[in-house]
């Protein structure tokens, strides 16, 4: 029996009342796991999102002396399920009057497909988890040397700082078919023009760092 490929659905919330303007797409996922697992992401990803629009509301606060609309709009990227994990990029976008432009930044979602847990964060997906960073690190700011050069910018003090061994620089990671994607959101590492920077550690560069499970 051929088992069905993982998939997401696009659900919506939208909100207009009041003093804010709300479109967040999200995903519903269905063949991550078995019914349970798949059901246990689902409602773990709904809290996430209800956490992200209730966050966004208590910190966005409206100026009566600035027209405009507080604007908060988000759309996803399913990574699908690579070496034992689903990985869903949340792409946000929020716009409060009198700001130069909207400000955009990704949140990932990783879930381990076993059980249906959430990862905290890049450490947990590594053998030696306190030397993660320092061996993810160096591979991440090779390729993503080789990434800024190809988008015309140089890589600089603020792409070394915002690539620097920090558990808040590697917090956007996602399980692909092709490695192990990072996500610097824009003016981590190159100017804001250059909007999100991804660059992707192939899966042959990383069998000495990662858990034995995500290997398969």
């Amino acid at each position: 029996t051929e088992i069905a490929p993982a998939t997401a659905e696009t659900k919506n919330i939208s909100d207009n009342s009041g003093d804010f303007k709300i479109n967040f797409d999200y995903p519903v996922l269905s063949n991550v796991g078995t019914a349970t697992v798949t059901n246990q992401i689902n409602q773990s990803i709904l809290n996430e999102v209800n956490s992200m629009i209730e966050s966004f509301k208590s910190d966005a606060e409206p100026n009566p002396n600035l027209s405009g609309d507080i604007t908060l709009d988000a759309e996803y990227k399913f990574a699908g399920v690579s070496h034992g994990l689903a990985s869903i990029e949340m792409q946000i976008s929020e716009f409060v009057p009198g700001a130069a432009h909207p400000n955009n930044y990704s949140k990932t979602l990783v879930y381990n497909v076993a059980d249906g847990s959430k990862l905290p964060n890049i450490g947990s997906i590594c053998a030696d988890k306190n030397a993660c960073l320092s061996k993810i690190v160096p591979l991440a700011q090779s390729h993503l040397k080789t990434e800024l050069k190809r988008l015309g910018a140089e890589f600089d003090e603020s792409s070394e700082s915002g690539s620097a061994r920090d558990l808040d620089n590697y917090q956007d990671f996602l399980f692909t078919p092709e490695g192990l994607q990072i996500i610097y959101d824009p003016y981590q590492v190159a100017p804001y023009t250059y909007g999100t920077v991804y660059i992707t550690i192939p899966w042959n560069e990383l069998g000495a760092i990662l858990k034995s499970e995500y290997l398969k």
